[in-house]
């Protein structure tokens, strides 16, 4: 999952569906890395202000995840 996210012609929308698909997953830890991904949408809203948002507001449900992983990845994203 993460090296489908580092490719380079991966653009805003294309990680954002991608975290969404991985927050759907039971694995906690793909979600862990969906939530990842939002991080660095957030972190990278200059390039794509509206993926950002929709990042920023996906990490903010995150935080009622019943992982523990999750959530901390989920606040460690928000803090950008």
């Amino acid at each position: 999952l993460s090296a489908v996210a580092e490719h380079p012609q991966m653009t805003a929308a294309d990680l954002l569906q991608l975290a969404q698909l991985a927050l759907t997953d039971p694995d906690g830890t793909v979600r862990v890395e969906g939530a990842e991904i939002l991080g660095r949408l957030v972190r990278e809203a200059a390039s794509a202000p509206g993926a950002a948002v929709q990042a920023r507001q996906l990490l903010a449900q995150l935080q009622q995840d019943s992982d523990h992983r999750v959530v901390a990845a989920a606040l460690n994203g928000l803090q950008a």
